[in-house]
């Protein structure tokens, strides 16, 4: 396992992007902060332009304001967010897909039964927004690994991420228990979903996180070849080739650096306090 773990680290150090040094997450801490100010500023002045329209409507029914509030309350017992995080955790999630339905809005008249950054009068998330926000404000930043991260969120297979779905998988990434982000990582590395880590997708998740060597005298592809068999000798407990979620969550118990094993899909704890206090305060 020592040997194994060498292998892991040295992996981890040498596939983890420039942005992960200090001075770098300091920079981008910073441009974080500058962006979820930004977007829950033009958020803002989006809200109360709805609002001054609704005064100038017809009183209605309060449905809306209930099912609100219905979330949110349902949203504390199932997260570990409280009520001031949950709500400004959807203001975010508004926001940002008003954004998103703007830059997709053909120019001309909006049709009348199309709300901003809503699907039939949801507002929800679509992949490009959604990446850009694990790029920019929790430094995930590889490709494949992003578009699993897309999918553990979207787990109705919807293509697009509501607010509810939003907030339930920020708690998994910000503030998950143990076993909620050793559930969460398993499903990101299973690729195909079928319950288990095949030899064949711990290659191809490596092959997109291992930096590529300074030299021209190692193989990139031998070395992750040699990491992936390493991997599967050490963790695949019951010498079936392939790790189911038992394999997995017993080899992490052992070390938890294997939590990332074969790629970065958490951020880091700093970055975690980062955003939430950002966000708090916007």
């Amino acid at each position: 396992m020592a040997a194994f773990m060498r292998s892991v680290s040295m992996f981890l150090v040498r596939g983890r992007r420039a942005s992960r040094t200090t001075e770098s997450n300091k920079l981008k801490s910073s441009a974080s902060a500058d962006q979820i100010h930004q977007v829950q500023r033009r958020g803002t002045l989006q809200e109360k332009k709805t609002t001054f329209h609704k005064k100038m409507q017809p009183a209605s029914n309060t449905k809306g304001k209930c099912s609100s509030a219905q979330l949110i309350e349902s949203l504390k017992k199932r997260t570990h967010f409280n009520k001031r995080e949950i709500e400004a955790l959807l203001k975010l999630h508004r926001s940002l897909a008003a954004n998103a339905q703007k830059r997709q809005m053909p120019r001309g008249p909006k049709p009348a039964n199309m709300g901003s950054g809503s699907e039939g009068g949801r507002a929800v998330l679509d992949r490009e927004c959604f990446r850009e926000l694990l790029h920019n404000s929790l430094d995930l930043t590889e490709e494949k690994l992003m578009e699993r991260i897309f999918h553990a969120f979207d787990k109705r297979s919807e293509g697009v991420i509501d607010g509810e779905r939003w907030v339930l998988g920020m708690s998994v990434l910000l503030k998950g228990s143990l076993a909620e982000k050793q559930s969460y990582c398993f499903n990101v590395y299973d690729l195909n979903g079928d319950g288990f880590i095949s030899k064949e997708e711990i290659l191809h998740l490596l092959s997109g996180c291992l930096a590529t060597p300074a030299t021209g005298d190692e193989d990139p592809e031998e070395g992750v070849r040699d990491l992936t068999d390493v991997a599967l000798r050490k963790m695949d407990v019951d010498r079936d080739g392939k790790l189911s979620f038992n394999d997995y969550v017993e080899a992490n118990k052992q070390e938890p650096l294997l939590l990332e094993a074969f790629g970065p899909c958490l951020p880091s704890e700093q970055t975690c306090e980062s955003f939430l206090a950002t966000l708090l305060r916007a």
